[in-house]
């Protein structure tokens, strides 16, 4: 006759804490590729002397739409944004997909991609209103941080170029066409990703397309809290580890074989978060 050492109590309490503390801090990616017949709420729109366009249809980088900021002549200075504010302080990598329209074109406008915190720069890439020729100033891509800027050594081209930046708790990083143009130290968050057209007002009007944009939130910090067994038994011995997630039920269901090597023997139901209770028994096999 086979006997049976049940633990239930004990691990009762023990599974009862464990599920208490899971702590998951990750987020899902949000993609906008621009295709819909509306502009998606995730964005919020603010226009001075001009308009955001959408769809537009001027040009696309993938399917046949992108979002389009236009600016217009008048007598206030220009700006047209498209933003998304975060409930909370973030980190993460932000994409998108710029057709930079000012390229070796003398008088322009002001093209952005940028992450703030409180409305203090995080990071931004920038393409001045103005480029006027190899070593004449604009015709190179920009960043900034909030501490320094400077210029890249990517000439400006009238083309499809992809804009990214990466706030991490490590590191603050931003890159043109997957070439890297900035790293340093990260740890600022951002709580607002920016597209933006802008000059002064006697800039002339102007157009800038985007599309494909992607943010991909950083995992941060994914803790779960796992049932633990500590079983005392014969060593050399096998047995069998049973679970219920009813008490009320006897409906005692297999979980694994073991066989003691040490005792006490630990065991580690990395299944367990798909409960919200469990318990346990092992049974000399």
């Amino acid at each position: 006759m086979k006997s049976h050492k049940t633990s239930i109590k004990t691990l009762t309490n023990v599974v009862a804490i464990c599920f208490g503390l899971i702590i998951s801090a990750a987020h899902a990616d949000f993609v906008d590729n621009f295709e819909g017949t509306t502009l998606n709420p995730f964005w919020s729109k603010s226009e001075q002397s001009g308009s955001v366009v959408f769809p537009g249809t001027t040009r696309a980088h993938s399917g046949s739409q992108s979002v389009e900021l236009v600016t217009t002549n008048s007598a206030l200075d220009k700006s047209v944004s498209l933003s998304h504010a975060f409930n909370a302080p973030t980190y993460g990598t932000i994409s998108v997909w710029v057709f930079d329209t000012g390229a070796d074109v003398s008088s322009g406008n002001y093209i952005y991609l940028y992450a703030t915190y409180t409305n203090n720069m995080v990071a931004r890439l920038i393409t001045y209103d103005y480029d006027l020729g190899p070593g004449q100033g604009g015709s190179f891509y920009y960043y900034e941080t909030g501490q320094q800027a400077g210029a890249t050594a990517i000439d400006r081209t009238q083309a499809w170029h992809l804009f990214s930046i990466s706030a991490l708790p490590g590191s603050l990083s931003m890159s043109i066409d997957g070439v890297v143009v900035y790293s340093g130290p990260g740890g600022q968050p951002f709580d607002t990703i920016s597209m933006s057209l802008s000059g002064p007002y006697w800039r002339p009007a102007w157009k800038v397309q985007f599309d494909d944009l992607k943010f991909v939130p950083d995992p941060g910090l994914d803790v779960k809290m796992y049932a633990g067994l500590n079983l005392s038994g014969s060593i050399g011995t096998a047995y069998e580890i049973q679970y219920l997630n009813n008490i009320r039920s006897n409906n005692w269901q297999h979980l694994a074989d073991i066989t003691l090597t040490n005792s006490p023997y630990f065991y580690l139901d990395t299944n367990s978060t798909s409960a919200s209770m469990r318990f346990y028994r092992a049974m000399v096999k």
